[in-house]
């Protein structure tokens, strides 16, 4: 992390996390894709790679990749479908997932509940094309399923299911 003169600074205590390490992974990502055979043909696939830090139910920090760079470490560049960035949220009664699917339309989007605790969400639309499968940590009752989209994000809204014991 760096001040506003550029100099390095330390991440506050409450946030033990290596940003060392990810500035790393972020430069073996783009070495990776600028050294790449594949590079000056896909070169025209738009190359999408994000990510995103969240915190776990203990508030450990961890990060989640999203896009459509697939696999890293082999080098694979830009695949059709782009992995959208999703957040879960859970609460007692509900389990809420944020999906953005930026320049989709709405009759362009499909959800399905594959089980109680595994949902797929795929989009697509013109040459824009999405995927994503989204595991629970609880289990959700498929037919309470509500939705709204808007400007490029996607809300779908569950009712919490009993968990087995």
């Amino acid at each position: 992390m760096n001040d506003s003169f550029g100099n390095r600074k330390k991440a506050p205590k409450w946030l033990k996390f290596d940003f060392d390490k990810l500035e790393d992974m972020i430069d073996q990502l783009m070495e990776n894709i600028i050294n790449s055979e594949d590079f000056a043909e896909n070169f025209d696939k738009p190359i999408v790679f994000g990510l995103s830090m969240k915190f776990d139910e203990t508030g450990k920090p961890f990060i989640e990749e999203f896009g459509n760079i697939q696999n890293r470490k082999s080098n694979d560049l830009a695949e059709k479908e782009v992995e959208p960035l999703v957040n879960v949220l859970e609460s007692k009664t509900e389990t809420i997932l944020t999906v953005e699917l930026p320049g989709i339309k709405q009759g362009a989007i499909n959800v399905q509940v594959v089980s109680a605790k595994n949902v797929e969400i795929s989009a697509l639309d013109s040459d824009k094309s999405f995927f994503k499968r989204i595991i629970l940590k609880k289990p959700v009752v498929k037919k309470s399923l509500k939705s709204k989209f808007n400007n490029g994000i996607l809300e779908i809204v569950f009712k919490r299911g009993k968990t087995k014991k």
